[in-house]
């Protein structure tokens, strides 16, 4: 028997189906409790050969649960120069919510959540690269290195060549 096929099969058969010790990670990441009010998600669409970046932008702290989630938290004011940004993209019309087949690699879900409600806007490759660079290049923000590493890595993986 191989290895990895017998490792399997010990583990099916030793870990009870109930059993909370090993979780799966999500495709669409941790959800925030409801007492996080205010938080952007950008989320990966798309054919997958591994798992992308999630990246969380919040005023609040919380627990992301996926080794491959990122949260920044910002300043209040920051959050709002990007969540008022993130607003403003959300109203352009080729900010799709709907479902209307398999989405293209590298389409990026933008979610932002207020404490009434929460938006969805589906673009693009292209129109996610600069979406998230004019968010690192929001000339009232000075971006420190671990807040713009996150978003830096998500341009990366969906291979964005203008950052």
């Amino acid at each position: 028997m191989r290895p990895a096929l017998a490792l399997a099969t010990i583990l099916i058969l030793t870990v009870p189906a109930h059993s909370s010790q090993i979780e799966p990670p999500s495709v669409f990441g941790t959800i925030p409790s409801s007492s996080i009010g205010h938080w952007i998600k950008y989320l990966v669409l798309g054919p997958q050969n591994k798992p992308f970046p999630i990246v969380w932008l919040s005023p609040q702290r919380f627990k992301v649960y996926d080794f491959f989630e990122f949260l920044t938290v910002l300043p209040r004011q920051k959050y709002d120069v990007v969540a008022n940004f993130t607003e403003a993209r959300m109203a352009q019309p080729d900010c799709d919510n709907r479902e209307s087949g398999p989405p293209p690699q590298f389409t990026l879900q933008i979610s932002k959540r207020t404490p009434t409600n929460t938006r969805l806007c589906v673009i693009p490759q292209r129109a996610a690269c600069a979406y998230l660079s004019a968010v690192l290049g929001l000339r009232t923000i000075d971006w420190t290195a671990d807040e713009r590493r996150p978003i830096d890595t998500l341009m990366s993986s969906i291979k964005c060549t203008n950052h």
